[in-house]
């Protein structure tokens, strides 16, 4: 029940039951793209589908068309704090650069626009394994452990 208390919300719990994690979706609870997780992989895939330079295409598909890196990927952050620091972020904040790198490849003659869309894709790609985020944003053990980079912009 939520009462007022000294003009203040006050939270009063009479029952408490236990659920699975699989019974909860994260993102009733944490902040969260505002778009489709599907309709923006769905566009990663489109961006994939448009490198012509087979050896690159063949990289990101065999990345993106595993099951763990494509469910994480879907859902990480992009950082913990600053930017696209939500459920969905990272595919959001990269969906964002590979429309930069075109915009880019357009304005300077010579860029390789297949090497620079890979580039975006793939450059945040270690961001599922460093951040935590089933029960709250964080670094994981791992990503602690590792990341040398971090910087007030992470």
């Amino acid at each position: 029940m939520v009462n007022v208390f000294q003009n203040r919300p006050q939270l009063t719990l009479h029952k408490l039951q236990r659920v699975e994690d699989a019974e909860v979706d994260a993102a009733d609870f944490f902040p969260h793209s505002s778009r489709s997780l599907d309709e923006m992989f769905g566009e990663l895939r489109g961006i994939i589908a448009s490198v012509e330079n087979a050896h690159l295409k063949a990289l990101l598909e065999a990345i993106f068309g595993d099951e763990q890196v494509a469910s994480l990927y879907r859902r990480a952050p992009a950082a913990k704090s600053v930017h696209h620091a939500y459920l969905g972020g990272l595919l959001e904040h990269v969906l964002s650069l590979g429309k930069l790198c075109r915009i880019t490849a357009e304005h300077y003659p010579g860029i390789d626009v297949d090497l620079l869309l890979a580039g975006a894709l793939l450059h945040d790609v270690g961001k599922i394994h460093e951040l935590t985020f089933d029960r709250g944003f964080g670094y994981s053990t791992e990503g602690q452990l590792l990341d040398t980079s971090r910087s007030a912009f992470a």
